[in-house]
C-alpha cells in the first residue's frame, strides 16, 4: 500500500469513527426506537400526495380539500395529546404499537378508495392516529439515557429523521407517477413493520419504578416553565414550518426552476444528519443544552438574514448551511429541557403538550406568510424571520436564568 493509499485508509477510518463511536455509545434499545421511527419516517412518503389523491377521484373540489386537510392537521393536536396521556397510563411501546397500527389501518383505508364518507373519516382518523408516537417515543429516550447524554440521543433521533426525509423525498420523486392508492397501501405496510418491530423488540423495556403510577398532581399546562418553552418554540415553529415553501418562491428569483428548492432542502437535512457526530465534538458550550439554544437560534437568524441577502442561488445555499447550523444546534437540547424540567410521571404529558406548539404554529404560519410574500415578497419574509430568531435568541438567554434558578 502506497503513503497515499495509507493515507486515504487512515482519513476513512476516522470518518468512520466519528460518525458510529457515538452511534455505539446510545443505549441498543435507544438505538432500536430511532431506527423503528426512522423507518416510519421514510415509510411517509404518500403524505405529500394526500391532496391529490383526494382530487384525483373527482368527489372532493380544492375548497374541500382544503377544509379536509385543515380537519387532519387539526386532529394532530389531540393525538399528540393522547399520546402523552396514554404513555403515561398504559406505558410508552404500548402507546406507540397503538399510534403506528391505526396510521397503517387509516392508509390502507385511503389506499383502497371506500367512497368519499370512509375517505373523510379515513383522513381525520388518520390525523388522531398521527402523533399518538412522538410524546412516548421521546419519553423513553428520556427514561432510557442517562441526563448528560440525552442531547447527542435526541440529536441522533432528528439527525435520523433528516435523513429519512431525504430517502422519503427521493421515494416520492421516483413513485409519484404511480397510482397514489398504491403509495397509500405501501406506507400501510411500512407503518405496520415499525409496529411490529417496536412491539417485539422493545416489549420487554423496563420502565423506570418511579414511573409505575400516573402523577395525578403534575399539570403541564400550568407549568410556568414549560409554558415559556412552549411560547419560544411556537413562535420558532411558525417561521421553520414555512421555509420549504418560501425556499421555492426564493430560488425563482434567480431564474432558477422551483424543484432547485429540494436540492436545498436535502443539503439542509444532510448537514443535520452528518454534523450531529461532529457537534459531539465540538466546543463544550454548544453540548449544554441552554446555551445551545440560544447559539442555535442566533445561528438561524444570520442564516435567514443572509437568505434575505443572497443576490445569487449559490449565495443562498451557503445561507441554508448557515441556518442548518443552527437547527443542528437546536435539534436535541430542546427535549432535553423539557425532560429535565418534567416531573418523572408526567414527562410523556409534558412532551406532548411541547409538541402541541407545532401544530399551533402550523395553524397560523401559513396566513403569515403569504401576507409577508404578498407585501415584499421572500427577502422580505425572510428579514421577518431573521428578526424572530434573534429575538428568541435573546428571549431564550432571559428565559435560561428562570430555568436554572427553578433547577437548582
Amino acid at each position: 500500500m502506497t503513503g497515499k493509499q495509507e493515507m486515504n485508509s487512515h482519513r476513512s477510518g476516522q470518518v468512520f469513527a466519528l460518525v458510529v463511536e457515538p452511534w455505539r455509545a446510545l443505549p441498543p434499545t435507544v438505538r432500536l426506537l430511532i431506527f423503528a421511527r426512522a423507518v416510519n419516517r421514510m415509510g411517509a412518503f404518500s403524505l405529500p400526495f394526500l391532496a391529490a389523491l383526494l382530487v384525483q377521484g373527482g368527489q372532493f373540489s380544492l375548497p374541500d380539500v382544503g377544509l379536509l386537510l385543515g380537519l387532519f392537521g387539526a386532529a394532530t393536536i389531540p393525538s399528540r395529546l393522547l399520546g402523552g396521556m396514554f404513555s403515561d397510563r398504559i406505558g410508552p411501546v404500548q402507546t406507540m404499537v397503538a399510534g403506528l397500527i391505526g396510521c397503517a389501518v387509516f392508509q390502507a383505508l385511503l389506499g383502497a378508495d371506500l367512497g368519499k364518507a370512509m375517505t373523510i373519516a379515513a383522513v381525520i382518523g388518520l390525523g388522531l392516529a398521527f402523533e399518538l408516537y412522538e410524546a412516548p417515543s421521546q419519553t423513553l429516550i428520556a427514561d432510557l439515557t442517562p441526563e448528560p447524554t440525552r442531547p447527542q440521543a435526541y440529536g441522533w433521533l432528528g439527525a435520523a429523521l433528516a435523513g429519512s426525509a431525504v430517502a422519503a423525498g427521493l421515494l416520492a420523486a421516483a413513485t409519484g407517477s404511480s397510482n397514489l392508492h398504491i403509495l397509500f397501501l405501501i406506507d400501510a405496510l411500512t407503518c405496520m413493520a415499525a409496529a411490529g418491530l417496536v412491539g417485539w423488540q422493545l416489549r420487554a423495556v423496563a420502565v423506570p419504578e418511579q414511573q409505575a403510577s400516573l402523577d395525578s398532581a403534575a399539570r403541564p399546562w400550568r407549568d410556568p416553565l414549560l409554558l415559556g418553552l412552549f411560547g419560544i418554540n411556537t413562535v420558532f415553529a411558525s417561521v421553520y414550518l414555512q421555509v420549504p415553501a418560501v425556499l421555492s418562491f426564493s430560488v425563482l428569483r434567480y431564474s432558477a426552476p422551483a424543484a432547485d428548492a429540494g436540492l436545498l432542502l436535502a443539503l439542509s437535512a444532510a448537514i443535520i444528519a452528518l454534523g450531529q457526530p461532529i457537534l459531539q465534538r465540538g466546543p463544550a458550550v454548544l453540548r449544554q443544552p441552554l446555551s445551545a439554544l440560544i447559539w442555535g437560534y442566533v445561528m438561524v437568524g444570520l442564516g435567514f438574514l443572509a437568505s434575505a441577502m443572497s443576490q445569487t442561488i449559490g449565495q443562498l445555499a451557503w445561507a441554508i448551511v448557515v441556518a442548518s447550523v443552527g437547527d443542528l444546534l437546536l435539534l436535541g437540547h430542546a427535549y432535553s429541557v423539557v425532560a429535565r424540567i418534567a416531573p418523572v410521571q408526567a414527562r410523556a404529558r409534558y412532551f406532548a403538550v411541547y409538541g402541541t406548539s407545532w401544530g399551533l404554529a402550523a395553524m397560523v404560519s401559513g396566513p403569515t406568510m403569504t401576507a409577508l410574500l404578498e407585501t415584499g415578497g421572500s427577502a422580505r419574509y425572510w428579514f421577518v424571520a431573521a428578526c424572530a430568531a434573534f429575538t428568541l435568541a435573546a428571549t431564550q438567554a432571559y428565559f435560561n436564568t428562570w430555568i436554572k434558578r427553578a433547577l437548582k
